[in-house]
């Protein structure tokens, strides 16, 4: 893979990143994720694309219709979907 183990080592025990980490952790509990994978689908704000709303989440391995589906009803406006998938 390329992965320097020394560096990887070195950052893992520093702590560097524990606070994104475990903000971002904190994030994707309230959004509901409870294990992988989860995918949450939505659809940026036309007026500012660094806004995203998420709208449909999947949980659990999805067939790919599943995904399609999720992408054609996101489309067409249709995209306040329940949660799909395992819910465990």
């Amino acid at each position: 893979m390329g992965l320097d183990v020394a560096a990887f080592k070195s950052s893992l025990s520093s702590g560097k990143h524990a606070l994104k980490v475990k903000a971002n952790l904190e994030e994707g509990t309230k959004a509901g994720v409870r294990g992988t994978p989860s995918f949450l689908l939505g659809l940026t704000d036309p007026d500012n694309d660094q806004k995203f709303r998420a709208t449909v989440f999947l949980r659990g391995a999805q067939p790919y219709a599943a995904f399609q589906k999720a992408i054609d009803d996101l489309l067409a406006g249709n995209g306040d979907a329940k949660p799909q998938g395992k819910t465990e």
